[in-house]
């Protein structure tokens, strides 16, 4: 799930950074490798709005610059995100704007304990996920009250 948020992260992050200085592209004078990843958006692509088009320009710049592996990477979580229900996808959104107001030291410490989380051994990390998910929604509530707690306190 981490994974999926981080993805949505990026995606909105580039929405943002392409709201300024729009003006809507003409599909001739996109580069033919622009064309080649943009061609499932070819037929629409003179009625979207400029800002999608900026967007999706925008993202096929960066996929250009990406190796193989980031770009298999990518892939795989883009069909994660396009398998969540619309519910899950507003879940996550609503997660990402939660993390976005929150002050800057608490964001630091939520990276650091994701970053210790994913450097444990799979077989540890796949424990505390089966230990997550035979808790009760209220145990989870709980647990998420207090960490909240916890993290107002300090």
């Amino acid at each position: 799930m981490m994974k999926i948020i981080r993805t949505a992260c990026w995606f909105f992050s580039l929405q943002l950074l392409m709201v300024t200085n729009v003006s809507a592209e003409n599909w001739n004078n996109l580069t033919p490798r622009q064309q080649t990843i943009l061609a499932p958006f070819q037929s629409e692509w003179s009625s979207m709005p400029a800002e999608k088009q900026q967007r999706l320009v925008h993202a096929s710049e960066r996929w250009l610059n990406m190796t193989p592996e980031q770009r298999a990477q990518a892939k795989s979580r883009l069909q994660k995100w396009h398998a969540l229900s619309p519910e899950q996808k507003q879940a996550v959104r609503q997660r990402l704007e939660n993390f976005r107001r929150l002050p800057e030291a608490d964001k630091n410490r939520i990276r650091q304990q994701f970053e210790r989380y994913r450097n444990l051994p799979e077989a540890r990390k796949q424990q505390l996920r089966e230990r997550w998910q035979n808790l009760t929604p209220a145990q989870r509530q709980n647990i998420r009250q207090w960490r909240q707690n916890r993290s107002g306190n300090r």
